[in-house]
C-alpha cells in the first residue's frame, strides 16, 4: 500500500470552495457535553466555533498521546502538537470575536482517556479528520475570500490554511492506520469514511443566519453549498480509492 504523499486532497480546492456551517472541529472520543450558547447570530457563530476550535486543542492533545503508545514516528507526533498549538490560536481569534458581539464560549467537557485500539482511532479518524476537518478547512476558505471586512477575511485566512494542513494530516494518518490494519478492518474504515461522506452530503444550510449575518461571515447559499458538498464528498472518495489501490 503506497504511503500518504501520494494523497493530496487539499490541492484540488485550493480555491477555496463553500460550506454553509462553522467550523464543527476534530471531535475526539473524550468529548463531552458542552454547555449551550447564550446568545444569537453572529455572537453564537463565534462563540461555537471558538468552542470548536478550543476542543480541537484537546482532541490533538489526546491523539498524540494515543499514537505514542503504537510507536509512531517523532516527526508525527510532532506536527499534531503544532497542530494542537496552532488550533489555540484559532479558539483565541474566534473567541475575540464572539466577545465582540457580545458572546461567550461555552464551556466544552472532557472524558478520561481511554486505551483504544489503532483500528478505534483509524474509524474515528476516518470520520473525524478525513471528512469533517477537509469540510471545516474547505469552509473557512471560502469565508476568507467573501467575509464582508478585510479584517475577518485575515483571521478566516489564518485558520483555513493551517486546517487545510490539519486534514491533509488526517489523510497521512488515513493512509499509515490502513497500513498496520488487517485487511479486515481496513474494510471496515473504508465503510466508515463512505458513511460520513454520506452524511456530509446530506446536511442541509442552517437557517439561524439573517441574510446580513451570512454575508458578513462570507458563507454561501444553500444551492451552492449542497453543489459543493456532492463535489467534495466525490475528490475524497477518489482519494479513498486510490489509497486502497496502491
Amino acid at each position: 500500500m503506497g504511503g500518504a504523499s501520494s494523497v493530496d486532497l487539499i490541492s484540488g480546492f485550493c480555491e477555496f470552495e463553500q460550506y454553509p456551517s462553522p467550523p464543527a472541529g476534530r471531535r475526539h472520543i473524550t468529548w463531552s457535553e458542552r454547555a449551550p450558547v447564550e446568545a444569537t447570530g453572529l455572537g453564537a457563530w463565534f462563540a461555537r466555533a471558538a468552542a470548536d476550535e478550543a476542543g480541537s486543542v484537546g482532541s490533538f492533545r489526546a491523539l498524540r498521546r494515543e499514537l505514542r503508545r503504537f510507536d509512531f514516528a517523532d516527526e508525527l507526533l510532532r506536527r499534531l502538537n503544532q497542530a494542537a498549538r496552532e488550533e489555540i490560536a484559532h479558539a483565541r481569534l474566534m473567541e475575540s470575536r464572539a466577545h465582540r458581539a457580545g458572546a461567550r464560549r461555552p464551556a466544552q467537557r472532557f472524558q478520561p482517556l481511554a486505551q483504544r485500539s489503532l483500528f478505534e482511532i483509524a474509524l474515528e479518524n476516518a470520520r473525524e479528520g478525513c471528512v469533517a476537518e477537509t469540510f471545516a478547512a474547505l469552509e473557512m476558505a471560502h469565508q476568507a475570500q467573501h467575509a464582508a471586512d478585510s479584517e475577518l477575511r485575515a483571521d478566516f485566512e489564518r485558520i483555513a490554511r493551517e486546517e487545510a494542513n490539519h486534514a491533509q494530516l488526517a489523510w497521512e494518518l488515513h493512509a499509515l492506520y490502513l497500513e498496520r490494519l488487517s485487511p479486515g478492518e481496513q474494510e471496515q474504515v473504508t465503510a466508515e469514511l463512505s458513511r460520513a461522506l454520506a452524511s456530509l452530503e446530506m446536511i442541509e444550510s442552517s437557517a439561524e443566519l439573517s441574510s446580513f449575518e451570512r454575508r458578513t461571515l462570507g458563507l454561501p447559499s444553500a444551492a451552492e453549498a449542497s453543489a459543493l458538498r456532492q463535489q467534495l464528498a466525490g475528490e475524497l472518495r477518489e482519494a479513498a480509492r486510490a489509497l486502497l489501490v496502491a
